[in-house]
């Protein structure tokens, strides 16, 4: 006759499925995700000031400060920069262009998204610096609000080339 065997108690089992376990493991991840997007939802509601400037053939406007939400995208940023700027009444959003530092922003990303990705611009520096504005005693620059236009009549100059 053969002998049965049984299950040794001593043995550590973990690694063994657990219905029970997996029901509270997936419980317990959702509720942590639940969480995690509840704080993503009021972050990217939470006011965020922008320096700007408007840059044209004349040179850079004066500085101008916005208050706009986290989660804005730069198109949203740029049609309340239309709304406040006379000179910009009659362009639309596509005939912009939003500079920082060096690089060209789309506008279909949000300021959320550049800070979650820690964007830099092509010297290596980030684009925003969401508590200061100085870095190393280096002033922070405004962001350049361009035209589509001058930007095409002056890609091939400074610093429009370097952009």
């Amino acid at each position: 006759k053969k002998k049965k065997l049984g299950k040794d108690p001593t043995v550590d089992a973990t690694f063994l499925p657990d219905r029970e376990r997996e029901r509270a493991e997936k419980d317990a991840r959702g509720h942590l995700k639940l969480q995690w997007l509840e704080k993503q939802r009021q972050l990217q509601n939470a006011d965020f000031i922008v320096d700007w400037c408007l840059f044209n053939k004349v040179g850079v406007s004066n500085t101008h400060k916005l208050t706009i939400k986290f989660g804005a995208t730069i198109r949203e940023f740029l049609d309340t920069v239309i709304r406040m700027s006379e000179s910009l009444e009659d362009m639309s959003t596509s005939e912009l262009i939003l500079v920082k530092e060096d690089t060209i922003i789309p506008h279909t990303h949000t300021f959320y998204e550049l800070c979650e990705i820690k964007a830099k611009g092509k010297n290596g520096r980030p684009l925003w610096y969401w508590d200061t504005d100085e870095v190393d005693g280096v002033k922070i620059l405004p962001a350049k609000v361009v035209t589509a236009t001058f930007y095409k009549q002056t890609k091939h100059m400074h610093p429009a080339a370097a952009w």
